[in-house]
């Protein structure tokens, strides 16, 4: 069993952090905090957040499964059937119940519905990222072949291979953008287009590059963290420059005739600024946690508790992120309600998206607590929650 890299444990932190901040992006334009830079700060400069978990898995794939040794595919499959898809449909069905009123009786023997929803991470806006993660353990052993022949032949072969594959997944990016339209012969494979559609939903490949390069970082571990801890002012400097790049994005936008509302969700984690954007956060604060671990900085405990609980954080933080405002609301004014059913959208109350923040992150990691606390005296329910035993 190897030994745990705390920076790739703390990265797990952050990027849990970065994806609350996403997901409070859309509440922004509606709040009682309705500031263009705030929003600019959840839709653009959190974009790290999803492709970081991606790298880190890979990281942690190539750790656990180094090319090295061989791969048992089939209990490879069983153990990430235990670890990933279980508590991925435990998640689901909870937001299937949470998320629908009275009437989801009428369509529960729905089943091609229901198995499409499951599919595709329908239950909850967070989710696709664990059918992604899915796709990427089933098609493991293709990767470890591309990993093994980027590593297997110098320098010139390793810069050439990866600078070939962010081509091809800007380009893949590219006409994944623009390509809605499918052949007519299609027409009669209506579940080929359901999955052509739904491609930003499951498909690896525009993850790609950070998850190959998580998958590097593991086989190169120490001249990494070496090179990382000699080069903390040029990563800062990159990852400035990256957010600049971002930034001037949304500026050209803007200049074309957008406002900052539709113009800061084009610039995602897909976009070329993003992909760099991504890569200067990564080496940016694995040079900054690799300087805090040698001064054993006090701020490396709440990062480790952050990470312990990240999973937890991540499936249960909409259901603060959309509650809070609206069982804040039931309490300032209960006789208003006259014992109404609230249905009011978070987005139309008038919420401090900075506060809202701040009680849906504290809110998911006291519920991730109780849960572990729990899941010490009932080792099945941290299974179901979790995937671990």
């Amino acid at each position: 069993m190897h030994n745990r890299n705390p920076i790739v444990d703390n990265l797990r932190g952050l990027a849990m952090l970065g994806v609350v901040g996403i997901h409070c992006g859309a509440l922004v334009q509606q709040s009682a905090t309705p500031w263009p830079g705030l929003y600019v700060l959840c839709e653009v400069l959190t974009r790290f957040a999803v492709p970081a978990f991606f790298a880190v898995s890979g990281y942690g794939l190539f750790r656990s499964y180094p090319l090295e040794q061989p791969l048992r595919y089939g209990a490879f499959l069983r153990g990430r059937l235990r670890a990933l898809v279980l508590p991925y449909a435990v998640w689901s069905w909870f937001y299937l119940v949470w998320f629908q009123d009275p009437g989801w009786r009428a369509w529960w023997w729905n089943w091609p519905h229901m198995l499409y929803e499951f599919a595709y991470g329908k239950f909850c806006y967070q989710l696709y990222f664990m059918v992604i993660l899915f796709w990427f353990y089933v098609s493991l052993p293709l990767w470890r072949k591309l990993v093994a022949w980027l590593d297997g032949g110098g320098r010139a072969r390793l810069w050439g291979g990866l600078t070939a594959l962010t081509v091809v997944q800007l380009v893949l990016f590219e006409i994944n953008a623009t390509w809605w339209r499918y052949p007519a012969w299609m027409k009669d494979y209506p579940r080929l287009i359901t999955a052509l559609h739904e491609r930003m939903s499951w498909c690896p490949l525009l993850y790609m590059v950070v998850f190959v390069l998580g998958a590097l970082a593991a086989r190169h571990e120490a001249p990494l963290r070496a090179w990382l801890q000699r080069n903390l002012l040029p990563c800062i400097a990159l990852f400035l420059a990256a957010a600049a790049a971002m930034l001037a994005r949304v500026s050209r936008l803007r200049d074309a005739g957008q406002d900052i509302w539709t113009a800061a969700p084009q610039v995602h984690q897909l976009t070329p600024e993003g992909l760099l954007y991504t890569v200067a956060f990564l080496l940016c604060a694995s040079a900054v946690l690799e300087r805090l671990e040698a001064h054993q900085s006090p701020l490396l405990s709440p990062l480790a508790y952050l990470s312990r609980h990240s999973m937890v954080v991540y499936m249960v933080h909409p259901v603060f992120l959309d509650g809070l405002p609206l069982w804040l609301a039931a309490l300032a004014a209960p006789a208003a309600l006259d014992g109404q059913t609230v249905t009011t959208s978070p987005a139309t109350l008038s919420v401090h998206i900075p506060l809202l923040y701040t009680a849906t992150v504290l809110f998911s990691l006291a519920f991730a607590q109780s849960m572990s606390n729990w899941g010490r005296r009932f080792p099945l329910l941290n299974l179901l929650l979790t995937g671990k035993q």
